[in-house]
């Protein structure tokens, strides 16, 4: 099975009239088969191709966005756990 390689996609988008858009990328050979195989491995037969696409679609972004948030929680949690705040010294007492 072959893989996916965005490095060499050339996506086209165009933004259309009444707040649309239209995603359009072209597969090799390779990342054909593999949607292919993919696709009739999981699409369940009483979904239309069109829908099983944009809900692979927006269950990838919606992974992404949640891998993403993860990472940028842990670095924050990283960085707060660094961060030492020093031991305040006794202060004289104002009489």
């Amino acid at each position: 099975m072959g893989t996916l390689n965005p490095d060499k996609w050339i996506p086209k988008i165009d933004y259309r009239d009444r707040n649309r858009m239209k995603l359009t990328f072209k597969l090799d050979k390779e990342e054909t088969a593999a949607y292919i195989n993919f696709r009739n491995q999981t699409k369940p037969d009483d979904m239309d191709e069109g829908v099983f696409m944009k809900a692979t679609f927006f269950l990838g972004l919606s992974t992404l966005e949640t891998n993403i948030s993860k990472k940028i929680t842990d670095e924050l949690e990283i960085q707060d756990s660094e961060v030492s705040i020093p031991p305040e010294e006794d202060a004289p007492e104002n009489e």
